[in-house]
């Protein structure tokens, strides 16, 4: 409960190596002030509630994190490709005669 207002309140508490807060702290604060100059920008004469600027960081948070993960996924799928400077090079490798491209032995 807040000691100022006597209201419910939220407190995010955040535990870790210094850096990494740092880099929480910052990225809090980029999306705080993303939102907020996003909001002004759409709610431009509409008169709209906070209700709906809290509908309206959602769906912006939501897209953060789907690019997100859409990078995760892609560069997983990256690193399962053949890449010629990597560790896999050091393996068993057959060259093709017909190109560069080497194929592990079965």
């Amino acid at each position: 409960m807040s000691s100022k207002k006597g209201k419910m309140g939220r407190v995010l508490e955040i535990s870790g190596v210094v850096q990494n807060l740092k880099i929480a702290e910052y990225v809090h604060d980029f999306i705080g002030q993303f939102i907020d100059a996003q909001w002004r920008k759409y709610n431009q004469g509409k008169r709209l509630n906070r209700y709906r600027k809290t509908d309206f960081a959602v769906g912006i948070i939501e897209g953060f994190r789907d690019k997100l993960e859409s990078n995760v996924v892609s560069k997983k799928a990256q690193k399962r490709h053949f890449c010629p400077h990597s560790k896999a090079r050091s393996r068993n490798w057959k060259n093709t005669s017909s190109s560069n491209i080497r194929i592990p032995p079965r």
